[in-house]
């Protein structure tokens, strides 16, 4: 029988680190494209948004994914510190 429920947690840490992985090879892109450095690229507002997004899908699957108590408390704090870069990022606009 399938487990839905650990299938959608892992599902979303692969996700996560997809999203991080297209967002960076999007960057090196443009950054090669308008001849800049990379860390100036991944600086820019939308390409640090999308990274934190990637890394709080992470943490959520991480932390939903489950296993000791520390484990799902260690992901769940660093998702929240992510979650709280998301909230700064789209308040500043």
């Amino acid at each position: 029988m399938i487990d839905w429920f650990n299938l959608g947690a892992n599902a979303l840490w692969v996700i996560g680190c997809a999203v991080l992985l297209a967002t960076l090879s999007y960057a090196s892109w443009e950054a090669r494209l308008s001849r800049q450095k990379l860390a100036e690229r991944l600086k820019q507002g939308s390409t640090w948004l999308t990274l934190n997004l990637g890394s709080l899908l992470i943490c959520l699957g991480a932390a939903l994914a489950g296993g000791e108590w520390w484990w799902i408390v260690l992901w769940g704090l660093l998702g929240l510190a992510f979650l709280i870069q998301v909230v700064r990022i789209l308040r500043a606009g």
